[in-house]
């Protein structure tokens, strides 16, 4: 239960361009549109871990940076993040650890760089 000023919701929306559409109705947006109000829904709760699949998937270019930028806080503060990609080449420096699936096996994998 968040208590969040309307000052505060719009700074969300404004983040992934959705300030225009503050009093629509989810069930008329796009995809991509549904993608960037799921993705603010959780970051807005500060979870303690967070379990994303597939979270670019829909999403522009601007959108993407945001979201990557937003993983990278969260690991800076401490957070634990589950991400679930096919985007690998993108996400790979925002890994501590990859595990691959590969037809039913699953393999770890070095990351990038654990200072992303």
């Amino acid at each position: 239960d968040l208590n969040l000023s309307n000052a505060a919701l719009q700074t969300w929306l404004k983040r992934v361009d959705l300030g225009g559409f503050a009093d629509a109705y989810p069930k008329h947006f796009s995809r991509g549109m549904c993608q960037k109000l799921n993705l603010i829904r959780a970051l807005m709760q500060e979870p303690d871990i967070l379990l994303l699949d597939e979270p670019s998937t829909g999403l522009d270019q601007k959108s993407q940076h945001f979201l990557r930028e937003a993983l990278r806080n969260l690991r800076k503060q401490g957070k634990a993040i589950l991400l679930i990609t096919h985007a690998l080449t993108e996400d790979r420096p925002l890994a501590d650890m990859i595990l691959r699936l590969e037809k039913g096996t699953i393999f770890k994998e070095p990351p990038l760089s654990c200072s992303a």
